[in-house]
């Protein structure tokens, strides 16, 4: 709406409302216009995307001849009507007196109805025609004079009848303006969400079809018009059956009812159809159709899956995954379950092959970052100038060699999420001391700039070390030591973990054996016995690797202790009293027996008769530290 024109019956009441309008505090930023046309004048005047405001049988005329016009009525308030009725008694001395208005006139019938005024009389007509026998009904009635609108008082003026023109006062007239005011401000926010009912329609990249209650089309996009190819002209308050009767043979001319992942072929093109009704108190009044490619499905589905794998920065592991029963790994698993509720850095301790990337992914995806990414990198795999500027990242000429636009460190693909450093005691002293400044600053800075970059990250490092030796030689920072080793982990080696080595070596046999397309190999209870009683340095990377051969080498269903030995090849079998002497094994059981009863190592070495550098080598050998 651009516009409102407000229609009065004679020129003389053009002041009055003009006075009205320029006296309300709240005008609004629209053309606002005050014509006096005649009837005949007003039916032919194109009001398009305008707001009318007029009264009587001209409002009643122009509602039923311009359907589309928003028109507001001009209410007659009972005080006019009463105004008019007594200047009527007054004038001409009147005893009784006729209200004569059209069935559709806006005006307060309490005045009329309440009888209250025993002699004004009611008479109503609904077309022109009728004008005159209500004239004459009055007349016959005895009544004195009439009061009326501007249409009936001219058709008594022309019979010389004792007439008042009921006039519209200010309280009516500004009512009206303040009612076309509301109209206008609805008819906006209404285009407004139309508008953006359409944008949103056109930027879905899906097929979208509404129907109403008889399952006939009322919105159709663009992209409703290339899957089924058919304009929306052609389609518009049709049934749906007549586009795609493909659904109606799914549905069953059944829309109340919600359906989603119904497979269709429009055309030759494979698409995935939801269907989502509209009810109201429980009764169905709509429902709104979507149709999406399945090839376009993949494509997304292809993309996100790039973009998060192409560099590996998700987190694979749960908690779950981790196979075992024995004591010592499920103490572990629950303490790394406490720590997955916290956001403080995690050292983990364990000799290599006992899983503790699996315990950091696990950890990661069972904190609040779970849904942020997971970057690992193996600090002993790189050089340290290679190792910095995968870290820290780069810009543009940073290096010789480096890449052009520059590259984004791990720290900053890390934000709000975990980054694993594996490895973490092989990294250099200058490394340390740009690792420090991350943990205690939150904030990086890419090789060749000078400009600092704020990174909200969680620091999960794992060793193999014992890194408290090396702060005492000071190869290892002894603060940087204590900014990682806030909680710790202490992954038990697969030896310490009794039957565990069964349940992985069947799973890991039977995992090969379905990827490899063998038989299901079984191990024999000699072999067990062996796994059971071997020494496995190499933890479960050495065990599931020995799996991994057994399956391939071993012709015959069950796995005997000779197959086991060949399939250790050059490392050999060592017998437990070989692999580990007995005077080891003593002191081992007593250090574990110790640990808890001495609140420091030095008080622990004191009691055993040892230096304190001693006992971490001990503590290290037999993996207590």
């Amino acid at each position: 709406m651009s516009s409102i024109v407000f229609l009065v019956p004679s020129s003389s009441l053009i002041p009055k409302v003009s006075e009205v309008y320029n006296n309300l505090p709240n005008k609004r930023m629209f053309d606002f216009s005050i014509k006096c046309p005649t009837l005949e004048e007003a039916v032919n005047i194109d009001f398009t995307g305008q707001i009318i405001i007029a009264r009587g049988y001209m409002a009643y005329t122009l509602q039923e001849l311009h359907r589309g016009v928003t028109l507001i009525e001009i209410p007659m308030s009972g005080y006019d009507i009463i105004h008019a009725a007594n200047e009527a008694f007054q004038t001409f001395h009147a005893r009784k007196i006729a209200f004569i208005t059209a069935d559709s006139e806006n005006y307060e019938s309490f005045v009329i109805d309440s009888g209250n005024f025993p002699n004004i009389v009611g008479y109503s007509f609904r077309e022109e025609s009728e004008i005159i026998p209500c004239i004459e009904k009055a007349e016959e009635d005895g009544v004195g004079a009439i009061i009326c609108g501007e249409r009936v008082y001219s058709y008594a003026a022309k019979r010389h009848l004792p007439a008042v023109l009921i006039k519209m006062g200010k309280e009516s007239i500004k009512s009206s303006i303040l009612e076309a005011y509301r109209v206008f401000d609805a008819n906006r926010e209404n285009q407004i969400m139309v508008q953006r009912f359409k944008a949103l329609l056109e930027n879905v990249n899906q097929a979208v079809i509404a129907l109403d209650d008889t399952n006939s089309i009322t919105i159709y996009n663009h992209d409703a018009e290339l899957l089924f190819r058919c304009p929306y002209s052609q389609v518009i308050g049709k049934p749906i059956s007549t586009t795609c009767p493909e659904l109606l043979d799914k549905k069953s001319g059944n829309f109340s009812q919600k359906m989603e992942d119904i497979i269709l072929t429009i055309h030759d093109i494979k698409v995935i159809a939801h269907v989502s009704p509209i009810t109201v108190d429980n009764v169905y009044t709509a429902a709104i159709v979507t149709f999406q490619k399945v090839s376009e499905i993949q494509r997304m589905e292809f993309s996100i899956r790039k973009q998060t794998r192409a560099k590996g920065h998700i987190a694979k592991a749960h908690f779950q995954d981790i196979i075992g029963k024995s004591p010592p790994l499920l103490r572990v698993i629950d303490l790394a379950r406490y720590y997955s509720l916290t956001e403080s850095n995690i050292l983990l301790f364990g000799e290599t092959g006992t899983g503790k990337e699996l315990f950091a992914q696990s950890i990661h995806n069972m904190s609040m970052r779970g849904a942020g990414p997971f970057v690992a990198i193996n600090c002993a795999a790189l050089s340290e100038s290679l190792l910095e500027s995968e870290l820290f990242g780069y810009v543009d000429g940073a290096f010789t060699g480096a890449t052009k636009g520059g590259k984004v460190g791990l720290f900053e693909l890390a934000h709000n999420g975990t980054i694993f450093l594996d490895e973490i005691g092989e990294i250099s002293e200058p490394m340390q001391n740009r690792l420090l400044r991350v943990l205690e600053e939150r904030e990086i800075m890419r090789l060749g700039d000078d400009s600092v970059i704020p990174v909200n990250i969680r620091i999960i490092a794992a060793t193999n070390k014992n890194l408290e030796i090396m702060v005492k030689e000071g190869t290892f920072r002894k603060d940087l030591f204590y900014r990682l080793d806030v909680l710790r982990l202490n992954i038990p080696s697969l030896r310490e973990r009794g039957d565990d080595i069964l349940l992985l070596a069947n799973h890991y046999l039977n995992l090969f054996d379905k990827r490899n397309n063998r038989y299901m190999h079984r191990f024999s209870p000699e072999c067990s016995s062996l796994l059971l009683r071997y020494g496995w340095d190499g933890n479960i990377r050495q065990l599931r690797n020995i799996c991994e051969r057994l399956s391939v080498i071993v012709q015959k269903k069950d796995i005997d202790k000779e197959d086991l030995r060949l399939c250790l090849g050059s490392s050999g079998w060592e017998e437990p009293s070989q692999a580990m002497k007995m005077e080891d094994m003593l002191m081992r059981e007593k250090l574990i027996e110790a640990l808890p009863m001495y609140p420091t190592r030095q008080a622990l070495a004191d009691a055993l008769g040892i230096d304190r550098t001693t006992l971490y080598r001990k503590l290290q050998k037999y993996n207590l530290s």
